[in-house]
């Protein structure tokens, strides 16, 4: 592993990590929650009601995420500040990945 994966990590950290993964499977799961059908057994359950539901969470924890981290980065030092500004960019990068693809699920429910 490179140099810059190995930092990119450190910085992350496990549950920043997790957040991440969640809206990464948020995103690509999303072909999935669609169709008339609500399944409220088995997977089904994952795929048409959780996944709808716990998209907009992640999506809001991850913009209070980036807040936060940049909140708290102003006073820091210029390696830190340098980290937050990647960590806020990753999760910009996810929030957008989130929001483009939940676009048809949400037109959909609107017509």
């Amino acid at each position: 592993m490179s140099g810059y994966a190995r930092t990119l990590i450190a910085d992350l950290g496990p549950l920043r990590a997790v957040l991440l993964l969640l809206g990464l499977l948020s995103a690509v799961f999303t072909p999935l929650a669609g169709g008339d059908d609500i399944n409220y057994q088995g997977l089904g359950l994952l795929k048409t009601v959780f996944g709808p539901v716990f998209a907009p969470m992640i999506f809001v924890v991850l913009v209070m995420d980036s807040v936060m981290t940049r909140a708290t980065s102003t006073e820091a030092g210029d390696e830190r500040r340098q980290a937050a500004g990647r960590i806020v960019r990753i999760n910009l990068l996810v929030m957008a990945l989130i929001a483009v693809s939940w676009i048809p699920f949400i037109l959909a429910i609107r017509n």
